[in-house]
């Protein structure tokens, strides 16, 4: 295992597989961030300005990510504590995903996907979209806030 991984590039995307570290912290003004089957002991932290940003079979304690312009889709990605994402303009997905509390803040975008167990959906809002998430559980707080789009979630059983 790796201790901390920091890469940061101006123009040009970041790929990453198949890493075990303490810490995962990758940085793009322009391109694209693509992580897959990543296990961070500590944190991983993503910001991009303009650009998309994959992740797939992460774990980790949690997922800090901040972007300007571009769609955050993540898939089987599980944080034993937090996830907080905020995007200016851009979607965010889940597919599959969980932590026990969730943030997500986007102006201009939509928040959907499927997650793996009850929150407490209550500070959920959106100023000019739709809202459709499950009956408020027993789980952590899970705020979802879009200024202009909709709010879609689902829990797998």
């Amino acid at each position: 295992a790796a201790g901390d991984i920091r890469i940061k590039t101006t123009t040009g995307g970041i790929r990453m597989e198949d890493v075990t570290a303490e810490t995962v912290d990758l940085s793009v003004s322009t391109g694209k961030i693509t992580v897959s089957d990543v296990t961070c002991k500590k944190d991983l932290r993503i910001n991009v300005n303009t650009g998309d940003t994959m992740l797939t079979n992460i774990t980790c304690a949690n997922l800090f990510s901040d972007g300007t312009t571009g769609d955050l889709i993540l898939k089987n990605v599980i944080a034993s504590e937090k996830f907080s994402i905020q995007r200016d303009t851009g979607d965010v997905t889940f597919e599959g995903c969980d932590a026990r509390e969730i943030f997500v803040k986007t102006d201009t975008g939509k928040i959907t996907g499927t997650l793996l167990s009850e929150k407490d959906f209550s500070a959920c809002r959106s100023d000019t979209g739709s809202i459709r998430v499950p009956a408020t559980g027993s789980g952590g707080k899970c705020e979802l806030i879009t200024d202009t789009g909709n709010i879609k979630i689902e829990i797998l059983k």
